[in-house]
């Protein structure tokens, strides 16, 4: 791909997703990039959605931010902003962050710490309905 452009990315935002896409390593992108499994929190919500037929990926980067989970079922993405559990996925995105993702084209989903508490059940559904609305 050959991208043309004539603004100088100096001037651009640091979060602005063109600027991220410019400083992006293209040629070096491969999926030994995602990290491990780092919160006990993620690694339930990933064990539980592969068994119902989801593939998850945990820290995975996509347009220069850190989506906590994302999860894949019959060809549409999700991210899932995990809140509040401690450790390395407690921060929540700002406004900005999730209507960047929407531009990528990744719909994320805020899912609190308090909620998978309470009812995990509840949390997979909520899950499941982002998944058949996409």
């Amino acid at each position: 791909m050959h991208v043309y452009y004539s603004v100088d990315p100096a001037s651009l935002s640091a979060g602005n997703l063109f600027k991220q896409f410019l400083k992006h390593d293209h040629l070096n992108s491969s999926d030994d990039k995602v990290k491990v499994m780092r919160c006990e929190l993620s690694n339930d919500l990933c064990t539980i959605l592969s068994s119902i037929g989801y593939k998850c990926w945990i820290g995975f980067e996509i347009a220069g931010v850190e989506i906590d989970v994302v999860c894949q079922k019959d060809g549409f993405l999700l991210g899932i902003d995990l809140i509040g559990f401690p450790g390395d996925f407690h921060d929540y995105y700002g406004v900005e962050t999730y209507k960047t993702l929407f531009r990528a084209g990744i719909v994320v989903m805020p899912m609190p710490y308090s909620s998978w508490i309470q009812d995990k059940n509840v949390c997979i559904g909520m899950i499941n309905t982002y998944i058949e609305r996409a």
